[in-house]
């Protein structure tokens, strides 16, 4: 037997308290004199006929036959007669319909505010509550004592929550929004999510689609996900066993896309590209030994998680032609810090003009110039080469004639030319009387 309070009594800061005892304490006293215990029978001493009860505040009637409850049994109000409670009976077990009311003193009547039906005391089909307006609140269904279903409803009779149990102990539950769509689904089996996980969360129920709609498989992501993220962006991605495995795409607010690459077990792998709003290609960048990003934080902060740097990254400009690559020289077993520091620790650096030929290239340590760096003429052959150090010009100076032979040759110190030799277009070295001589040396890089 199961008896629910409902919220019918209208109370209010003038409410005398002796107005509250008559609410209360009827249900207290009448409950030990004629409850059914679950599993047992309602026997009376009396074998056959009418019964009449009462404990002061409550007043029950009902039938016995052979020492057993039976028939429809009735519970009021001793004060004014109001219905409290309705049962009925086969053989002393709960069978049928069970009601309960509330008093409303105020209004002077009795509310409905629970529904319940049994089977030979065993709890079957319908569980309905009432708010105090006779609107449904809430429905459970069971089968002999089982639990199958659960629902809960707003004033206006719109579907709040459905849940589901399963001999198997999966249950599945959705919520929805005032105008009907989903606010969330999933199946769990005990704590475990298992299938499809549907979360619209927030304002989601502006837009027919979920925010995020997911699969999973023993309590971890596995297979596609979808998600719409803030800003208007939106990602798609797959799973395997809790890791990202598979494509990974992320789209503008207007559904052209940002970025895509592939994930290994967690890792990033191949190309991942880059584009503009409008659809060129900004970026590749190429991954080898991967970029770990760990399940469960944003993709939107990949770039300041601890992770192996990438081994190159291609650079496009606004028109989609190459203007840059960038390849890692660090060792995957040198990383210790973030691909922000760590992709920038050493790396050959190449630019390229709008024709798409080589204009510039060297190393870098960090941010610096390190190592030697080279310039072309138009068209891709050797123009200059300068040594560096820590981003200081220090070393030796070559500059080339088109055809590849040495025009000038130099000694460098803190972008200083403290010697200087240049060459004629036949090879061979001009005075040091020469005029272009006195204008390379004590010159600044």
């Amino acid at each position: 037997m199961r008896l629910t309070v409902g919220t019918g009594f209208l109370l209010s800061s003038a409410t005398p308290v002796k107005t509250l005892l008559a609410f209360f304490l009827p249900l207290v006293f009448l409950l030990p004199a004629h409850a059914q215990e679950a599993g047992n029978p309602l026997r009376y001493g009396k074998k056959s006929g009418r019964i009449v009860s009462g404990t002061g505040y409550a007043v029950t009637k009902g039938h016995v036959k052979k020492h057993m409850a039976e028939g429809r049994w009735k519970t009021v109000s001793a004060a004014n007669g109001n219905v409290l409670q309705v049962h009925r009976y086969s053989k002393g077990y709960y069978d049928g319909e069970q009601d309960y009311y509330n008093e409303d003193l105020v209004a002077g009547k009795s509310l409905l505010v629970t529904k319940s039906f049994y089977r030979m005391g065993r709890k079957d089909s319908a569980w309905i509550s009432y708010n105090s307006k006779g609107a449904v609140i809430w429905i459970s269904h069971y089968h002999l004592d089982t639990l199958m279903s659960d629902s809960s409803w707003s004033a206006d009779g719109k579907l709040l929550m459905a849940k589901s149990y399963r001999a198997d102990g999966f249950v599945t539950t959705q919520c929805f929004w005032p105008n009907g769509r989903v606010r969330s689904a999933s199946t769990l089996n005990g704590t475990k999510h298992e299938g499809w996980v549907i979360d619209n969360p927030d304002s989601g129920w502006k837009d027919s689609l979920p925010q995020f709609y997911s699969h999973y498989s023993g309590g971890k992501k596995d297979g596609g996900e979808r998600a719409r993220l803030s800003g208007g962006y939106s990602m798609t991605c797959n799973w395997k066993s809790g890791l990202y495995d598979g494509e990974f795409r992320l789209f503008y607010p207007g559904g052209k896309i940002e970025f895509s690459g592939q994930f290994r077990d967690g890792i990033k792998t191949g190309a991942w590209k880059y584009y503009s709003p409008s659809g060129v290609l900004l970026q590749t960048t190429w991954f080898h030994n991967g970029c770990f990003l760990p399940a469960g934080n944003s993709t939107r902060e990949y770039d300041t998680l601890p992770q192996p740097p990438p081994d190159s990254v291609y650079t496009f400009d606004g028109n989609g032609r190459l203007s840059c690559i960038s390849r890692s020289a660090l060792r995957p077993e040198e990383f210790t810090g973030y691909l922000s520091e760590t992709f920038l620790a050493r790396t050959h650096e190449q630019f390229f003009d709008t024709t798409g030929y080589i204009k510039e290239e060297g190393d870098l340590s960090g941010t610096r110039k390190d190592g030697t760096w080279k310039t072309f003429y138009p068209g891709g052959k050797l123009r200059s080469s300068l040594d560096y150090v820590s981003g200081t010009a220090n070393g030796t100076y070559t500059v080339f004639y088109p055809g590849g032979k040495k025009m000038i040759t130099a000694e460098v110190n803190d972008f200083l030319a403290v010697k200087a030799v240049f060459y004629g277009k036949d090879g061979k070295p001009l005075a040091l009387s020469s005029p272009k001589v006195d204008e390379m040396s004590g010159q600044w890089f």
